[in-house]
This record gives structure tokens, sequence and C-alpha cells, in this order.
């Protein structure tokens, strides 16, 4: 069952329709657009098969494919070095994509998680794409003929949806500056592109003014590249996020994850969610958004019919919203803030609510090995959702002892009948703005007198380890807690405080008036500091 059909269950007892559609669908996480070492990133195949197999519902593996301009465009030079790392990378692709085909079919017999097959075009001109294929028998394109200009990208960019039955191109870290790999939204075609990426490790190009602001070398945020500025454009496309890490580690906590109205997890009903723009972009924890406009669902265009529409939206967060927007055209058009409800308890002696773990700190490249078990004594563990990281690189040359992935260990997660656990390593967070910590967010109801147990065996720098934890939810009623595993600067554990569900949800419904093709959407904001943007509705 999903969260907004657990927390809304009295409202949407009133609306038929909402009801129903929530009802009918599920709500899957993926990530069908980051990098291991099949072309120039880190880590192995089967190291990336692992960790996504941990937290999402649906991945991919993207090889780097080619650059069609990057000797091309007289404007532009690279390095000599950038450019031969860049040729290997996508001879190396062509080397292994049979292995790497036939290891994702093996991923589709054995595990209950849908594999993709993709590649990635790099593009001075119109921008970076991602591939993303619906067989797992697809080929690659073949090579260009060596004289001629190579227009792969090109021909398919024009194709009109022609292609969409099989292999849908992605457009992604869209906010850098057109004609150096950002989108250019002139040569962009909807038609094409249903979907475009606008959150991953690279940053949030949702507008100028979003979090997670572009920092890696390729520069900064740029004009109108962003997903208000396409939209303004009159382009009709969803929003994904998806991590874009090099590092074999497919929905690694925090770098972009896509979430979709699915009605249910196979490839073929997938595939039509994303046709669909039933998605949502994220950052890192599965935040639930429901949006209608007179009844239509997430990702519609419908036509108007008089002037007066009814918007209503859903919203159910792992943590405690601190605003959510509602927004029309560039305009947000109504706010909650359900943070202002975090003190408001129960009248009675039951409490409903979310409670944040998280595992790490201690000094820097001292690793910590950790296996934890948690345990709800005198109460009921409703959901866990795991925020597990990989050992982040976006840039593919970045590399340093801690960065490669081993095939024999990646950080896993399991709940078995209401008994969670976790075991990962830590190294200490790299600097104090970078968070390398494991955890998760849980959902419990119980009493004041509920016990979250925690029972972990460490090895901190060869130092065996062993703690009990135990914390009522009233312990952490007002304020979080914390503990350390052998004193000061020695790796620490953080219960994060108590969230009543009124704290993690929102709820619209607005009757507005909306001019000729206006678009709706909605963006949340967590308190821990992730965010979520729907894709929108277009009347």
């Amino acid at each position: 069952m999903n969260k907004i059909t657990r927390y809304f269950s009295m409202l949407l007892s009133a609306n038929e329709q909402h009801r129903n559609w929530i009802a009918s669908h599920v709500f899957l996480l993926g990530d069908v657009h980051n990098h291991c070492g099949i072309s120039y990133g880190h880590g192995s195949v089967n190291h990336a098969i692992g960790f996504a197999c941990q937290q999402l519902d649906f991945f991919s593996i993207t090889g780097h494919f080619a650059w069609p301009d990057m000797t091309t465009n007289p404007e532009r030079s690279l390095p000599s070095d950038v450019a031969q790392y860049h040729r290997e990378g996508f001879a190396k692709l062509r080397q292994q994509w049979d292995a790497y085909r036939n290891s994702m079919k093996q991923v589709e017999a054995d595990y209950p998680i849908i594999p993709f097959l993709s590649y990635e075009y790099h593009h001075f001109l119109y921008g970076d794409y991602t591939v993303v294929e619906k067989s797992l028998d697809a080929d690659l394109p073949p090579l260009p003929n060596q004289h001629k200009e190579d227009l792969r990208l090109k021909k398919l960019l024009d194709q009109d949806g022609a292609h969409l039955d099989s292999r849908i191109p992605i457009p992604h870290h869209i906010g850098y500056k057109e004609g150096f790999r950002g989108i250019s939204w002139d040569n962009f075609n909807d038609k094409a592109s249903p979907l475009v990426e606008i959150i991953s490790l690279h940053g949030c190009a949702e507008s100028h003014h979003a979090p997670y602001p572009y920092l890696h070398t390729m520069g900064p945020r740029w004009g109108q590249n962003t997903m208000q500025g396409g939209l303004a454009k009159g382009h009709r496309f969803g929003v994904m996020g998806n991590t874009d890490h090099h590092n074999a580690s497919p929905g690694s906590y925090g770098c972009g994850r896509t979430g979709l109205w699915a009605s249910q997890a196979n490839r073929h009903v997938i595939w039509d969610a994303l046709l669909n723009r039933q998605s949502i972009a994220l950052s890192g924890d599965p935040i639930e958004i429901a949006l209608f406009v007179d009844d239509n669902p997430i990702g519609s265009m419908l036509e108007s019919i008089g002037s007066s529409h009814r918007i209503t939206t859903y919203v159910a967060g792992c943590d405690v919203l601190e605003k959510v927007e509602l927004v029309v055209n560039d305009t947000v058009v109504a706010r909650r803030f359900p943070i202002d409800a975090i003190h408001q308890h129960s009248e009675d002696s039951s409490l409903h609510g979310r409670v944040s773990l998280e595992f790490g700190w201690g000094k820097k490249q001292l690793p910590c090995l950790w296996d934890i078990d948690i345990d709800i004594e005198n109460g009921v563990l409703v959901e866990a959702v795991p925020r597990l990281r990989g050992n982040d690189i976006v840039a593919p040359k970045d590399l340093n002892e801690t960065s490669i992935s081993s095939d024999e260990f990646y950080p896993t997660f399991s709940n078995d009948n209401g008994k969670i656990h976790l075991r990962f390593l830590t190294n200490g967070n790299p600097n104090t703005v970078t968070n390398a910590n494991q955890g998760c967010s849980l959902e419990v109801s119980g009493t004041d007198e509920t016990v979250i147990r925690i029972t972990i065996h460490a090895d901190w720098n060869g130092k065996p380890l062993a703690k009990i934890f135990n914390f009522t939810l009233k312990d952490i009623v007002d304020h979080p807690n914390s503990e350390y595993l052998d004193g000061f600067v020695s790796p620490a554990i953080s219960i994060g405080q108590y969230v009543p569900i009124k704290a993690c949800t929102a709820y619209f419904d607005e009757t507005l008036v909306l001019k000729t093709d206006s678009f709706v959407y909605v963006r949340v904001f967590q308190g821990n500091g992730d965010c979520a943007f729907s894709s929108p509705i277009w009347v």
C-alpha cells in the first residue's frame, strides 16, 4: 500500500475517482542514468546490480556511447587527453555490450527488480541525452561513417516519437550553458523526448532558485536551461531524477531518483507510465505526490472547458515537510507548511509517525563496518525506507583509495516481518558539508512506551564494538538523540525526532482560473534537505 492511501484515507473516501486511481497504482522508485566500469566509470556491473537491488524497483546501468560533435565544433576544443579517454570509453562500451546485456537479462530472471539497458550521447549543441531501451535484446546503434557527419542523435530527436515503443531519449544535466552540453530548447522535441532529467549529482535545474546548485567543473546553471524555462517555451515533458553516479551505485541516496506511478511493477507497465509522464523527480526519499486537475492525474494534457479548474494534490513524505508549493506556470499559487504541526500529537496515548536513523561520523578515513538490527517493541513497524549511499563520483576521472567499489561488499538493507537489518561501511564525512552517512526512515505506530531497539556490531579500524541502544518514542517526541560507539570522535548514531504523520503530509484543494496553455505542478521540500518535483498537468 502506498503512503498516500494510508495517510489520506478519510479524504479519499470522499472522492471515488482519486481513491480508485491511487489505489490502483503503486509508487515505484528508479534510476535509469548511472555509470560503472563498462565505459569510463568505476566498479563492476555486478556491484551496480547488487546496490540497485537494495532500494530500487527499476533501474538501468548507463554506458557512455558517443560524442558526435566532440571535435567537429570549431568553437569548442577539448584537451587531447580528455578526448582520448572519451574515445577509449566509447570503444570499451561496445566491447562489453553483450556481456552487460546478458547480465541484465540474468537480473530479470533472478531478482524482483526491473532492469533496462541505456547508453549516453554527449553533445555540445543539443546537450547530453540518455537513451533508455525497452528491450533487453537491444543493440547499440551502428558506428557512423568515418567520412560523414555523425547524425545519429539528431535523427533520433527528429523522429517525432516514432521510436517511443522501443527507446526513450532523455536529456540530462539540462542546466548547463547552451552550446556547452546544456540543453538546447530550440532543438528539443517533446514528441521524441517525453521526459527530462532535472536533478542528479550535477545539481537541480527545476528553476533558477532550486536547491542543489551546479558545482561540477562543467560550470554553473545558465539562463533558461531549467524545467521552468522549457515549460515557458511551450514544451510538454515529464520530469525525472537520476543519480548520474559514476561508481556502480544506482539509486545512491541524495543524488537523484525517479518516483513513478504505475499500475504494477513490470516492464511494459513501467514503460507506459514513463511515456505518460506519471513521474516525479526526487533528490532522495520516495516522496509521493498525487496531482489531479479536474480529476485528471499527473502527466495529463486536457482540453479546457470553462476557465475554472479544480486542482487537488496529496503529498506524503518520509520526514517532516518544511514547505509544499502548488505552482501554476512559474507562479506559486498556494503553499503549505506541514512542519508547523511537528509538535501536534494525538490527544489519546497513541502515536503514529516517522523516525529517521543515521549512522556514520567518526574520524575521516578510519573505516567502520556496521552490522545493525532494528526491532520495534510494544508497537508496529509500518514501513522502513533505506537511505543507502555509494561512494560519490560524478566526474569520471575522480578517484581515491576509497572510491573503487568492491564486488564483495556494498551496503545492504532488509526488512523481514518488521525486523530491519543493515550492513554497510562508513569512512567518516569527507568535509563538514558532505554527508557520507548511511541510514533509513521508519514509520512507527505505537505509544510513548514503544521502543526502538538498535543492536550494533561494528568493526572500527580493526577494533570490534558491540552496543545496544533503546529509545522510546517518549525519548524523542520533542527532540532527536545521539550516541557514540566508542566515545568522542568515534562513529556515532543519530535517532531523529519523532514526527507525527500530520507533519509529513500536505493537501491542496483549490479552484483556480487558468489561462490557456497553463501548466500545473507541485514541489516539495523536506526538513532533511530532500526535495521532489512532480511532472506537470497541462490545460
